[in-house]
């Protein structure tokens, strides 16, 4: 996923992308920028959604938006609303958004 969002923001000349490819949590506890979409693809089967969700939230502009993939689908954890929800061959992939913030 990396190396397409890096190679998307090329091509779309997305100069303020910020793409960052570290341990999430690391780099979540390490600084209080907000974002407006938050990319999520934590390894599948290891409880990282649950883990991250709580911290993902402090980095979320007013109207930001979280993709996240996943093995299976995701209902919506409590704050937290899925707008979109779809799947592509072995992923789900799901487009969320603060409830509070809806």
């Amino acid at each position: 996923m990396h190396r397409a969002l890096t190679e998307n923001a090329r091509v779309l000349k997305a100069e303020h992308a910020h793409i960052v490819r570290m341990d999430a949590l690391q780099y979540l506890t390490g600084n209080s920028q907000l974002f407006d979409v938050i990319f999520l693809d934590p390894p599948f089967g290891q409880g990282w959604l649950e883990k991250l969700l709580p911290q993902i939230a402090r980095h979320l502009s007013d109207e930001g938006l979280l993709y996240v993939e996943s093995e299976a689908p995701v209902s919506a954890p409590a704050g937290w609303e899925v707008l979109k929800q779809g799947k592509a061959g072995n992923v789900h992939y799901h487009l969320l958004k603060l409830a509070d913030a809806a």
